[in-house]
C-alpha cells in the first residue's frame, strides 16, 4: 500500500468475496461508454484548464448489460479520498491531477470520490491569479467537472473558489451526481480572516445532499470547530458528513475536534486533507481521517499526492479500508 494507511482501533468492516466479485462486474459494465478511447481530454474555456476523462478498465470482466453505478442496498459505497498535493494557482495541473485521480479511483470501483478544500484553485492561489476568474456552477470549468463526474460513474465532492448568484466569492465544496448533473455547493461557514482566504465571503448554512440515495452533508476544514456546525448538518437530515480540508497538524491542527462531531452528529465522518510542500508551509503530515461515534476509524497519510479508498456498508455501520495509489509520478 502506498503512503501511510495507520488503522486505529479494531477494522469493524470486511467485504465478501462475493459482494466483490458483484461489485466489479457492475462497476465495470456500468462503464462501458467510456471503453471507446485509451484517454480523453477535456479543453477548457482560459486560462487553460483540462480534464483527462477516464478510460474503462482493460482488465475488468466483460460488461453485462448493467448501466446503473451507483451501489446496491446490499452492498458497501466506496469512498475514494484524493488526497492532492495541488499547486497554488496552476489551475491546469490540478485539474489534471483530479481527473487523473478520479478515473483511477473509478476503475477501482469507486463511487464517491472526495478532493481537498480549493483543490481546483490551490489553497494559496490568490497571490498567483488573483480572483476575477472565478465564476459561478454554470461555468465551463464546472460543466467539465459534470462530464468527468458522468464518464468516470461517480459523485463528486471538489472544493474550489466560486461565485454566487449575488457575485460573492465563497470557499465551495461543488458536489455533482454519477449522471453529471451540479447537485449545488456548500459554502464553508467558517472563513479564516487575512489574504490566503479572506476573499471569500462566509456561507450561511448547512446543506445535505441526496447522493447516490444517501443524505451526506458537507464540511470544508475549519467548519469541523465550531460544534454547532455539525450538529445543525446531522439535524437537516445527514447520513454521514464528508469533509474537505487543508489543516495541518501543529499548534493550529485540528487536536481531536473530527472525532467529537463525528461523536455529537451521531454520523460518521471521512475527512480529505491536502499533502505535499508549498510556499506557504509543508502539509506532508496532513492526515485525511475516518471517524465514527468519537473514535479515529483510520487515519491516511502520504508525502505526496496518494488515494485511499475505503468501504462504508451504511446497513452495517462499518468501514473498511480498500486498498491506496500513489499519483506522485503522474
Amino acid at each position: 500500500m502506498n503512503g501511510e494507511a495507520r488503522p486505529d482501533g479494531k477494522d469493524r468492516g470486511s467485504r465478501t468475496r462475493g459482494r466483490r466479485t458483484v461489485r466489479r462486474l457492475r462497476a465495470s459494465s456500468s462503464r462501458l461508454s467510456v471503453r471507446l478511447a485509451p484517454m480523453l481530454v477535456v479543453v477548457l474555456c482560459a486560462p487553460a484548464l483540462w480534464l483527462s476523462a477516464c478510460a474503462g478498465d482493460p482488465a475488468g470482466p466483460a460488461p453485462g448489460g448493467s448501466s446503473a453505478a451507483s451501489p446496491s442496498a446490499d452492498q458497501p459505497l466506496r469512498i475514494a479520498l484524493l488526497h492532492l498535493a495541488p499547486r497554488p494557482g496552476d489551475l491546469e495541473y490540478n485539474a489534471r491531477l483530479i481527473g487523473d485521480a478520479v478515473c483511477e479511483a473509478s476503475r477501482r470501483g469507486a463511487d464517491w470520490c472526495v478532493t481537498p478544500e480549493l483543490a481546483l484553485s490551490g489553497y494559496e492561489f490568490r497571490s498567483r491569479i488573483g480572483l476575477r476568474w472565478i465564476e459561478d456552477l454554470s461555468s465551463a470549468r464546472v460543466a467539465a467537472l459534470g462530464r468527468l463526474a458522468r464518464e468516470a460513474r461517480v459523485g463528486l465532492f471538489v472544493g474550489m473558489p466560486t461565485r454566487d448568484a449575488g457575485g460573492m466569492l465563497r470557499n465551495s465544496v461543488v458536489v455533482i451526481d454519477s449522471s453529471g448533473d451540479v447537485l449545488g455547493a456548500y459554502d464553508k461557514r467558517d472563513v479564516i480572516s487575512g489574504a490566503v482566504e479572506g476573499w471569500a465571503e462566509p456561507g450561511d448554512r448547512a446543506q445535505v445532499f441526496d447522493l447516490d440515495g444517501v443524505r451526506v452533508g458537507v464540511l470544508v476544514c475549519a467548519d469541523a470547530w465550531p460544534r454547532r456546525f455539525a450538529r445543525q448538518t446531522a439535524a437537516a437530515g445527514a447520513q454521514i458528513l464528508v469533509s474537505s480540508a487543508c489543516w495541518a497538524p501543529g499548534e493550529m491542527g485540528p487536536h481531536g475536534v473530527w472525532e467529537r462531531d463525528s461523536r455529537i452528529a451521531g454520523v460518521p465522518l471521512v475527512v480529505c486533507n491536502t499533502t505535499g510542500r508549498t510556499p506557504g508551509g509543508d502539509q506532508r503530515r496532513n492526515a485525511s481521517v475516518v471517524d465514527d461515534e468519537g473514535r479515529r476509524l483510520f487515519t491516511f497519510r502520504a508525502p505526496a499526492s496518494n488515494v485511499f479508498l475505503v468501504d462504508w456498508d451504511e446497513q452495517a455501520g462499518t468501514f473498511a479500508r480498500a486498498g491506496s495509489f500513489s499519483l506522485a509520478a503522474r
